[in-house]
């Protein structure tokens, strides 16, 4: 996936970093471990590789995950180290507790920012690590049941979980190509990560609606400080109407129950009142039936990305005659 002006613009420091490395990498002629795969490492090496081939991953450690066998590159337990190499190899370690990796490497030659690189906590392991990590005034972190019981326990509310994954640059340049003047409509924004990534991938026109205030608060923030034109309504989105601007309707799984039927009944009456071409994109789809009983919406395109439940789904409501 090709990046974007605007990925160049907020997240230039975080190229530099990746770009400085493979450059290392090449003039060193090493190549590269990563330690600690999952969603972390996964999307280290999908940086290091995103723009060229010049990068070559050549094994992945991880002492926790289920090992897949036959996978490209190969993963291995952190024995591998004593069958290989230090002066052909440069580590990248996405492991929370990097003390840990450090402690074990060095026996075998393997010296902070020399050959070994402590990735979490210097650039983080997805978009919204690093711009966390790099300006303290912005937060798009986790608001759990512990935090809001009120809100998440015994409702039809989703925990809120920003979409972090590798996918998220293919899944909004999806987005963008729906239509030539995408309109998107978060529900369930929660602080604002996915207009973030909406924006980054070139879409202008964003809205969201989070129904906490001092949730809202902060995605506000986190766009001002970004520069990112959103709108973002601290309502009820089960009696919120005013979404006739918009033709793509975004679902991170953010309601199940009465709330989605609520929230999927108002885009149905929007499309009935302002006939136009609608989408909703669903990832997690938890609740699909209800989106395509009354006729309305229709399955248009359904894609595997790396998410919890790997499927999205597109649904279309083909509102113009």
């Amino acid at each position: 996936m090709k990046r974007t002006q605007r990925h160049k613009h907020i997240l230039n420091d975080l190229y530099l970093y990746i770009e400085e490395l493979k450059q290392k990498a090449i003039k060193e002629k090493k190549e590269f471990i990563i330690w600690g795969y999952a969603k972390g490492g996964a999307f280290i090496k999908w940086l290091l590789e995103a723009e060229d081939n010049n990068a070559n991953v050549a094994y992945i450690i991880d002492d926790r995950c289920d090992l897949v066998i036959g996978g490209s590159p190969s993963m291995y337990r952190s024995t591998l180290f004593n069958y290989i190499d230090n002066k052909k190899y440069i580590v990248l370690s996405t492991i929370l507790d990097f003390s840990l990796v450090q402690k074990t490497l060095d026996m075998y030659g393997y010296k902070k920012n020399d050959n070994l690189y402590d990735i979490r906590h210097e650039i983080g392991v997805s978009y919204i690590d690093f711009l966390q990590i790099n300006n303290m005034e912005i937060d798009f972190g986790n608001t759990t049941a512990n935090d809001r019981p009120d809100i998440y326990v015994g409702t039809d509310n989703s925990i809120s979980t920003p979409f972090d994954t590798i996918s998220v640059d293919e899944v909004f340049q999806t987005i963008k190509n729906l239509d030539k003047n995408v309109n998107l409509f978060d529900y369930g924004c929660g602080k604002g990560q996915i207009l973030f990534d909406a924006y980054i991938n070139g879409i202008d026109n964003l809205a969201g609606i989070e129904l906490v205030e001092e949730i809202v608060i902060k995605a506000r923030k986190n766009m001002e400080i970004l520069g990112i034109p959103a709108v973002i309504y601290n309502e009820d989105a089960t009696i919120f109407s005013d979404i006739d601007n918009y033709n793509v309707f975004f679902l991170n799984n953010p309601f199940v129950g009465n709330v989605f039927k609520s929230v999927i009944s108002q885009i149905e009456d929007s499309v009935t009142r302002c006939p136009r071409n609608t989408f909703i994109v669903y990832l997690n789809p938890r609740c699909h039936t209800e989106i395509i009983k009354n006729g309305v919406f229709k399955m248009y395109e359904q894609k595997y990305i790396a998410c919890g439940d790997p499927i999205m789904n597109i649904y279309v409501a083909n509102g113009k005659s």
